[in-house]
């Protein structure tokens, strides 16, 4: 668990304005899709504190389901560039899905989990992120519903991310610095 890398953090959002943004980012969701069944999908580890207060205070769907996916494309604090689905899918066939994530970096991760949702029968896919880094993209990937937009080249810990699978319960979110 513990690190052998001294880093220094820097906060890029404070836990008051994650709260405000995902208060925001609910009603925005709960307006656009309300109404129906929503199976939320959250992609584990780093979306489940987003997940969760996210999915507590969407409103006006007849039924909300909630299941999760663990993918694979980090190798330390770089992308790998090759996406793997660990376990299987839910079963999605015909659900109206919200994926619900941390972070979309290079657009690479979601357009894999797109393809193989659409190819598992889903009705419809939308997203939900954290943080969006439109300039790291290298797919063309645009989320539905976004909490921020990062300007910086940063890598970020903190409300579910990690740094060396530390920090995930920070209730900020924080730059990593390294050392």
């Amino acid at each position: 668990m513990g690190s052998n890398h001294a880093a220094s953090f820097r906060t890029i959002y404070t836990a008051d304005q994650i709260q405000k943004r995902v208060s925001d980012l609910a009603a925005d969701i709960s307006r656009t899709l309300g109404g129906g069944d929503l199976l939320c999908l959250v992609v584990l580890r780093g979306g489940i504190f987003f997940g969760a207060d996210l999915i507590r205070q969407l409103k006006g769907f007849d039924r909300i389901d909630i299941d999760f996916v663990r993918l694979a494309s980090y190798a330390g604090i770089k992308s790998s560039g090759d996406v793997k689905i660990r376990g299987h899918l839910p079963p999605v066939a015909g659900c109206n899905v919200l994926v619900i994530e941390d972070l979309i970096d290079t657009g690479h991760t979601l357009t894999v989990l797109h393809q193989a949702l659409l190819g598992v029968g889903a009705q419809s896919v939308r997203y939900a992120v954290l943080v969006n880094k439109p300039h790291r993209r290298r797919k063309e990937f645009k989320a539905d519903f976004v909490a921020f937009d990062l300007k910086e080249d940063a890598y970020l810990v903190g409300y579910g991310m990690d740094y060396e699978n530390n920090y995930r319960a920070l209730t900020h979110i924080a730059a990593v610095d390294k050392k």
